[in-house]
């Protein structure tokens, strides 16, 4: 499995991806640069540890 893709916890692992501070978009995995908008993207930003209902 490829590293820095969850979280350490074994009890509620969460993804890791990133988001964008000028437009929201999350991505993962995490990515260096935002897909819609284009600047850097260097805010961290985990899954939920729940779906939606």
């Amino acid at each position: 499995m490829a590293e820095g893709l969850f979280t350490e916890s074994a009890e509620r692992p969460q993804l890791i991806g990133s988001a964008c501070g000028a437009c929201g978009l999350v991505d993962f995995p995490a990515a260096t640069h935002c897909l819609r908008c284009g600047p850097p993207t260097n805010r961290p930003s985990n899954s939920a540890t729940a779906g939606r209902s």
